[in-house]
This record gives C-alpha cells, sequence and structure tokens, in this order.
C-alpha cells in the first residue's frame, strides 16, 4: 500500500543527471508509466499463483467468457479506484495520499454493513471514527503546511485529498464486493 506512493514522490524530488552533465531537478511524473508498473506486477503475480497451484485446469478458466462477464463490475471498481489513487498522488503527495487512504476502513464497514449485513460493535465504530479523524486531522495539517504555495497551492491540496477520499470509498467498497464474489 506504501511502494507505489514512495516511488511516485521519489521520482517527482529526484535529481537525474542527463548525459552531459547537466542536473535535471527532477524525473517527470507519468502515471500512466506507474499504472503500467504496477499493472504488469499484478497479472505476473496473479500468473505465477496459477502456475503454482496447478490445478487439473490450469489457464483454461482465464479463457471463459462467464468468468469475466462475472468479474466486470468488481474490475471496474478495482480501475476506477488505481486511477484516483493516481490522481491523488499526483496532486496531493504519497504521504497525503496514505494519510487520506486509512479512511478506507471506515467505507469498507459501511459497505460491509450495506452489502453483507454485518454489524460492527459500538467499540468498533469508534475505533474506526478515531482512525478516520486522525487521518482527516492529517490531511489538514499538511494542506495547511504547504498553503504557502498559494491559492493554486491549497486547490491542489484539496483535489488531493478529495481523490483520496475517492480512492478510499473505492477500496473499502472493492474490498466487500470481492468478499461478496468469492463466497458466493
Amino acid at each position: 500500500g506504501c511502494l507505489v506512493p514512495a516511488l511516485v514522490d521519489l521520482s517527482r524530488t529526484a535529481t537525474a543527471i542527463g548525459p552531459d552533465g547537466a542536473r535535471i531537478p527532477r524525473f517527470p511524473y507519468d502515471a500512466p508509466s506507474v499504472l503500467r508498473a504496477e499493472a504488469s506486477f499484478n497479472v505476473g503475480l496473479g500468473l505465477t499463483a496459477i502456475v503454482l497451484q496447478r490445478n487439473s485446469g490450469g489457464f483454461a478458466p482465464l479463457l471463459r467468457m462467464d468468468f469475466h462477464l462475472m468479474m466486470i463490475p468488481l474490475t471496474m471498481v478495482y480501475c476506477l479506484g488505481d486511477l484516483a489513487a493516481l490522481f491523488a498522488i499526483g496532486s496531493g503527495g504519497g504521504l497525503l495520499y496514505v494519510a487520506v487512504s486509512n479512511m478506507r476502513l471506515i467505507f469498507a464497514a459501511l459497505a460491509s454493513r450495506a452489502f453483507l449485513g454485518r454489524r460492527q460493535s459500538p467499540r468498533q465504530w469508534l475505533l474506526l471514527v478515531e482512525i478516520t479523524g486522525a487521518a482527516a486531522a492529517y490531511a489538514i495539517l499538511s494542506s495547511r503546511s504547504r498553503m504557502g504555495a498559494g491559492e493554486q497551492g491549497i486547490f491542489v491540496m484539496a483535489a488531493g485529498t478529495c481523490w483520496g477520499v475517492a480512492k478510499a470509498a473505492l477500496s473499502g467498497t472493492a474490498a466487500v464486493l470481492t468478499e461478496c464474489r468469492y463466497k458466493r
């Protein structure tokens, strides 16, 4: 969860030395390259898991259209969440994204209640509200520390926070939908 934001932050603040010795203050941030790298890793990990399990069907289930149709809604939630994460990291930074994405716990609890009918105890809700409050406080304090960047900086941080909350909501919902899908 912390690897992609950390790598993106490093790529945004690193100093590159060109072939002629010129110093380039930072590598260009390219969201599609981060998305491709993460997707490639996930596909490789999935194929490795299939090979290691070696069930009787092998790769044949991957060609069944009914499995693909069943997973499309969940896949869309994950894709939208990844896009929201990239926008959040790009505009708010990795630390802000990690802090705000911790709000996914309360979204998962709400989705679990809505989709699975599970109830949390009052103590669990209190802990979730405390975690969410701490994440919100960090996001606000982080935004205030960058207010020196002017009005545009405030807007960029607010956009990063909104994208981070969107990612948290999508991530929490995706976790519950994944559980629903695999328990059928």
